[in-house]
């Protein structure tokens, strides 16, 4: 292992995350990673600052030696709109986009592994942009690749689940019945909410509360207009 390769191990690490979480917020493969925390392989310039970026350290300070981008045949994200601004991209780090224009052969051979998955708005009005995820037989993350959507959060007030944040984004199922106890994304009293929800039998549901705020609430089927089932949140600190 180099000195480069362990100071990455070492904050990843230190940030609770796995070279999986690591690989996947960078842009690059888990395997990849792995080979490089190892000094198997050599990263580049514009990795090594990414990778710097997203643990908050600076693993440049001591003057590691890193490979040019010639040398490993990556290019520079693309570039993205300031977070505050509502219709911002997804930021940097979670980017799969590359800068540049590939040639037909690449973009025929992405196609075929990559899918653009939208990005509505909390209230579900508009998409805001897309997010493209990995296909493995015909799914993204598990969900049928006509089924999935995200959700970008906006307000925290609206929500049931606090651990929740603005510009955290929540990868969501369809699905129009709650059929196990999980946390989903209703139409409830004319408003989103996304909170868990079990089923008490017949057609009554216990809707879950955000802590501290409100009390769980029982709610009747025909009240409850079902959009989908979250399957994960990817928050940004």
């Amino acid at each position: 292992m180099n000195r480069l390769g362990q100071k990455v191990e070492k904050a990843r690490i230190q940030k609770g995350w796995t070279p999986k979480v690591l690989a996947k917020k960078a842009g690059i493969s888990e395997s990849y990673l792995v080979e490089a925390e190892d000094g198997k392989k050599i990263m580049n310039e514009n990795l090594v600052n990414r990778i710097s970026k997203i643990l908050k350290v600076n693993l440049n300070d001591s003057g590691d030696i890193y490979a040019s981008e010639q040398e490993t045949g990556n290019k520079k994200p693309a570039g993205t709109a300031p977070r505050g601004s509502e219709d911002a991209p997804l930021p940097a780090r979670q980017a799969h986009t590359l800068a540049g224009s590939p040639t037909p052969q690449w973009e025929q051979a992405f196609s075929t592994v990559l899918k653009d998955v939208q990005v509505y708005t909390q209230d579900l009005s508009r998409v805001l942009c897309q997010k493209k995820l990995v296909i493995q037989d015909n799914k993204v993350e598990g969900i049928p690749v006509n089924k999935a959507f995200f959700v970008r959060i906006e307000q925290e007030t609206d929500l049931d689940r606090p651990e929740l944040r603005k510009g955290d984004l929540v990868l969501v199922q369809k699905t129009g019945a709650v059929e196990t106890a999980g946390v989903y994304i209703v139409r409830f009293q004319n408003r989103i909410r996304i909170g868990e929800i079990k089923p008490l039998g017949g057609a009554l549901f216990l809707l879950g509360s955000r802590r501290g705020n409100r009390e769980a609430e029982t709610a009747n089927a025909r009240d409850l207009t079902v959009i989908g089932k979250c399957i994960k949140a990817e928050m940004f600190f």
